[in-house]
């Protein structure tokens, strides 16, 4: 198994993640991996992300993390189409996802070659002040399933792996 996501602890309890202009919180059980955006071939510096199998789209984001986290002017992103969330439009905008690795048993220590997740029926771009925006971005199942990567939930040590199974 080639690991992109080594080992990561996840915790009972709140905990923090520190970006250069905040530190976030982190609840308990949240499995958090750092992602970058790619759009228009300009590369965002990581942010945290939780991982949600139970969700069920590629990534959400909301415009907030996406200008202030990402670096990237929501007016500058293509719309390529809409999804509903809860009943309501949400825009869907060209972007590559971008997993990075990490340092082997670290949560935020990343290493260099994040892993291009496949989205090509785009990320969910929730606007300013839409209620049922993620408080972290997500990221969802599609995108791990699509990229035909395997999550390994330890339990017991309260560790997240993913990896690319080796071609047999």
């Amino acid at each position: 198994m080639r690991w992109i996501v080594n080992r990561s602890p996840f915790y009972e309890k709140e905990t923090h993640a520190a970006l250069p202009q905040e530190t976030v919180l982190v609840r308990p059980y949240q499995m958090v991996v750092w992602v970058s955006l790619r759009v228009r071939d300009v590369i965002s510096p990581p942010f945290p992300a939780v991982l949600d199998s139970g969700h069920s789209h590629n990534f959400s984001i909301g415009t907030e993390h996406l200008e202030e986290w990402a670096g990237i002017k929501s007016a500058d992103v293509r719309r390529i189409g809409v999804a509903k969330v809860n009943e309501r439009p949400v825009a869907l905008i060209q972007a590559t996802v971008l997993l990075h690795r990490n340092v082997r048993g670290a949560r935020d220590q990343l290493r260099r070659d994040p892993w291009q997740l496949q989205v090509s029926e785009g990320i969910a771009l929730h606007e300013r002040g839409d209620r049922f925006a993620p408080r972290l971005p997500i990221l969802g199942l599609r995108s791990i399933v699509r990229a035909g990567l395997r999550v390994l939930i330890d339990g017991k040590k309260r560790e997240l792996s993913i990896g690319k199974a080796f071609l047999r």
